[in-house]
């Protein structure tokens, strides 16, 4: 497990078609979430648009972000969120 496995994870959970109120806006933090990325193998950053105090809480939500293997993507590390 590293960091491209956890950016797996939100490019799939968190792309644009998938952060509007019919799929994953029902719930603040997609909307609170300003981007993501490594800053090395094992760091995951997450930085938000301002505070949010509930974001450690919504991340323990079982949906929508859950972390899974890159083996349960259709592609696995190379997956395509869009279209897997």
């Amino acid at each position: 497990w590293n960091c491209t496995v956890a950016k797996l994870n939100f490019d799939h959970v968190l792309i644009p078609p998938l952060r509007t109120d019919d799929w994953h806006g029902w719930y603040g933090l997609p909307e609170a979430i300003e981007g993501w990325n490594c800053t090395d193998d094992y760091t995951f950053v997450v930085t938000t648009k301002d505070n949010y105090y509930p974001f450690l809480q919504e991340l323990s939500f079982i949906r929508p972000l859950r972390m899974m293997s890159p083996n349960m993507f259709v592609g696995g590390l190379e997956s395509d969120p869009l279209t897997q």
